[in-house]
């Protein structure tokens, strides 16, 4: 637990906001909406958990590199991106948690508790909020 305890103090800590990425390869160009959690106390609740999961992938440059890792053996194949509409705005929370823990019920090792990573995982999903324009919003789902 002294792992997890000791990523929860954050020296510089802040609010997380809002950006838009554009879609600039689709027709009129709607925007990708992000909420940045960098260096705000919910990443550093789920970020230990979420890198050691087998298909963890922090950003492009780290995909880039598991790329240049493939080992096809003399196959064909064929390495591809998508991206995915609304793939976890539309999970509700409950469900979400459920899932989690039918997940943290498999884990080999048991620490920190599958309770205490639920009650933080609700917490993210509950306290979320975040900036924009020098307003604050509640995220409710």
């Amino acid at each position: 637990m002294l792992a997890t305890a000791t990523n929860l103090i954050i020296t510089t800590p802040r609010t997380l906001f809002i950006y838009f990425l554009p879609k600039i390869h689709k027709p009129n160009n709607p925007v990708q909406p992000i909420v940045s959690a960098c260096s705000c106390p919910s990443e550093f609740i789920h970020s230990p958990i979420v890198r050691l999961l087998l298909s963890y992938v922090k950003d492009s440059q780290h995909a880039l590199q598991i790329f240049c890792n493939f080992n096809f053996l003399g196959k064909d194949k064929l390495i591809f991106t998508m991206g995915i509409t609304s793939l976890y705005t539309v999970i509700p929370n409950g469900k979400g948690l459920l899932a989690l823990k039918h997940f943290f019920e498999l884990r080999a090792v048991k620490e920190p508790s599958s309770e205490t990573l639920l009650r933080l995982a609700e917490q993210v999903l509950t306290l979320n909020c975040f900036s924009f324009a020098d307003s604050y919003y509640k995220q409710i789902n």
